[in-house]
């Protein structure tokens, strides 16, 4: 394990200690990626507090180049800061990306990690956990299906491509208007009453795409309204399921932009013509 954050360290130490492993601890990020020639980890975990991007970046480099010559997984937890420079390295790949994690993520990330190198997990205490993640697999993935049937279904529906001057403004105006009118019910309701990160991810990026912005990875973690490990989980998943699409930012190659697929946007596209000529019921 590398770290500069000590809380964050302790904290992973324990959720490593509870699945049975033995870590070693190496302290400070500065010259970590030196310790990576001295021997073979099962699991490499990285805890990034306030760390510089020049030696964060160097850690990252050796931990990539590590993973792909052993097949060691990789978690990477790191402050909402940093969490683009991690992303830009570790996506897309197999690695679990943290946001100030519980100890419920952190224990269920490790489950995953050493699952997916075929290792016996010596207790089933995230079994809950677990399920839930595979459960959330199964809704993007159902997501992704629809959002494909959706693709051709409309005929009369404006391609958000072709809008342009005050039309274009009144979609993104509409938008930007249902964001808000979930974020007030926020202030009404528990928040998890009506939890819906998919869709608040698939709105944002839409109104990103109407205003010719472009939306990094630790941004759509705060649109997405909650917690930014499950934010990053329903990205990657997304990302995965063909619903959004990742791509280097060309002004800063330690960023990656996320914007939607081509079938996603088509469909949203539907969605708002549907809505706009009273047919959501077709």
């Amino acid at each position: 394990m590398f770290g500069d954050d000590r809380e964050g360290t302790d904290c992973a130490l324990a959720a490593i200690e509870d699945a049975g492993l033995r870590c070693r601890i190496v302290d400070g990020i500065g010259t970590a990626h030196l310790a990576l020639e001295d021997g073979f980890a099962d699991l490499l975990v990285l805890e990034a507090g306030a760390t510089s991007p020049d030696a964060l970046t160097a850690l990252l480099v050796r931990m990539c180049a590590y993973a792909s010559e052993t097949g060691t997984p990789i978690i990477a937890s790191a402050p909402l800061d940093q969490i683009d420079l991690v992303a830009a390295f570790l996506w897309p790949g197999e690695a679990q990306l943290l946001c100030d994690p519980t100890s419920d993520d952190r224990g269920a990330a490790i489950e995953a990690a050493l699952a997916s190198r075929s290792m016996r997990v010596l207790h089933d205490k995230s079994s809950a956990r677990t399920a839930e993640l595979e459960g959330l697999r199964r809704d993007v993935k159902r997501i992704a299906q629809r959002v494909e049937s959706l693709a051709g279904d409309m005929p009369y529906y404006l391609d958000s491509h072709d809008i342009a001057g005050p039309a274009r403004k009144e979609r993104a105006d509409e938008v930007r208007l249902r964001i808000r009118a979930r974020r007030m019910r926020d202030k009404f309701f528990d928040p998890g009453l009506f939890a819906d990160p998919a869709w608040d991810i698939l709105l944002d990026l839409y109104s990103a795409h109407l205003e010719y912005r472009e939306v990094s990875v630790s941004s759509l973690c705060i649109a997405a309204a909650t917690p930014a490990t499950t934010a990053l989980r329903w990205i990657g998943t997304m990302t995965d399921e063909g619903l959004l699409v990742r791509r280097p930012d060309g002004n800063d190659k330690r960023r990656q932009i996320i914007s939607l697929s081509d079938n996603a946007l088509r469909a949203i596209d539907q969605y708002f013509a549907a809505v706009a000529t009273g047919r959501v019921g077709l």
